[in-house]
């Protein structure tokens, strides 16, 4: 999740002064368009939608309404969406992956 986060984080390749692990609303839709290649499902669609939209995915995802997108919030988000719409990281994030991973 964290190399979906840092396409947006600062807004440019490689570290620098703008790398802070937050993304600020200006970073989210200047580059949100780099989601799509994350294959989160929360975040396939952002490319194709609108500015407006994109702001409201920015507003669900800043859940603390502090303006900027924490990693936390982003991970917390990203798992939503693929809990939400049962897919195979979904279920292992949600632990329901049908399968008693320690043998009695």
């Amino acid at each position: 999740m964290y190399d979906a986060f840092a396409k947006i984080d600062g807004g440019g390749d490689g570290v620098d002064e703008n790398d802070d692990r937050r993304i600020e609303k200006a970073e989210f839709l200047g580059g949100y368009r780099k989601f799509a290649e994350a294959g989160f499902v929360g975040l396939q669609d952002l490319a194709k939608s609108s500015e407006a939209d994109c702001e409201a995915v920015f507003e669900t995802i800043d859940c603390d309404g502090g303006g900027m997108v924490l990693f936390s919030e982003f991970c917390m988000y990203v798992k939503q969406c693929e809990k939400d719409k049962g897919t195979a990281l979904g279920k292992l994030l949600s632990g329901k992956t049908g399968r008693n991973p320690i043998p009695h």
